[in-house]
């Protein structure tokens, strides 16, 4: 009786050390493009006042910053004096001449800010025709 050779069995070796750095490389992308996002704002102790919840955003947003020592900066970036803070917002936000806007004008203020440093601003706003813009609070 004449025995058969079997062939050798063909194991698969799959090499995934390629695939789990590539997993990690997009984990750490999600994680940095995430937390981007959150450091374009400065931290800053907001108003407690229950307000709206923010719709899904068809334009882009414009933040106006107000220390509590009064000091304006557009979106965390440097100071502003208040004529520079109200050419950024009317450009973005429209204003009375019929222009549409093409961003929404959000307005933070410290809690401990003097309301003056508001009303400065929201004063010179209206005088540009800049009529639409939202005070940002934190939820109570």
């Amino acid at each position: 009786m004449r025995r058969r050779r079997r062939a050798p069995e063909q194991t698969l070796v799959l090499n995934i050390v390629a695939l789990t750095d590539v997993a990690f490389l997009i984990i750490i992308f999600f994680m940095f493009s995430t937390h981007f996002a959150r450091t374009q704002q400065s931290p800053m102790d907001l108003p407690q006042q229950r307000g709206l919840t923010a719709p899904e955003q068809a334009l882009a947003q414009v933040v106006l910053e107000i220390s509590k020592d009064g000091q304006l900066s557009l979106m965390g970036g440097g100071k502003l004096t208040l004529e520079e803070a109200v050419r950024a917002a009317g450009g973005a936000a429209g204003s009375a001449g019929g222009r549409a806007p093409t961003a929404e004008l959000l307005i933070r203020a410290d809690r401990n800010a003097a309301a003056g440093h508001v009303n400065r601003l929201a004063a010179a706003l209206a005088r540009a025709g800049v009529r639409n813009w939202k005070l940002a609070t934190a939820g109570g």
